[in-house]
Order: C-alpha cells, then sequence, then structure tokens
C-alpha cells in the first residue's frame, strides 16, 4: 500500500508497490501525481474543445485559450458536465 509524504520529513523514503515491486522515491510519486492531476484537466478540456468545435465555433481563441469567454463558458461547461 504507498503512502503519501508527511509536510517536514527530513528524508523521503522509498515507495513500494507488490507486485512488482519498484522503489519509487516521494519526490517521484508526487511528480507522478501532479501529473496525472494535470492530465485530467487537460483532458477535460480537450472534450470542451471538441464539443465546441462540432458545434461549429473555430478554434482561434478556443484552442489555445486566448479568448476570456472561452474560458469562462469551459468553467461552465465543466459546471454542466461535473468535471
Amino acid at each position: 500500500e504507498p503512502c503519501l509524504p508527511s509536510e517536514g520529513d527530513p528524508e523521503p523514503p522509498d515507495i513500494t508497490r507488490d507486485p512488482p515491486a519498484y522503489p519509487l522515491p516521494r519526490t517521484g510519486w508526487l511528480q507522478m501525481l501532479a501529473r496525472a492531476d494535470e492530465a485530467v484537466e487537460m483532458t477535460a478540456f480537450e472534450d470542451f474543445v471538441i464539443e465546441r468545435v462540432r458545434a461549429g465555433q473555430k478554434t482561434f481563441g478556443l484552442y489555445p485559450p486566448t479568448d476570456e469567454t472561452n474560458l469562462t463558458a469551459f468553467a461552465a461547461w465543466r459546471k454542466e458536465k461535473g468535471r
């Protein structure tokens, strides 16, 4: 069972899972969790973009989101979709 780090721990212990048991330093674990969160966020945004483009919206200002109205629409979309 993996353990999450505590604040202020002087030396992070290795985290292992069995099977297979590959040691993973705590910093690696935290980076992996951060990347997973980032992937979830990016996937939600890409699903929003696909939905908007299929509805006929142009990508300019939508992807990348340089138009603030698209960010507002994305926030509303997330709330509506529960994401």
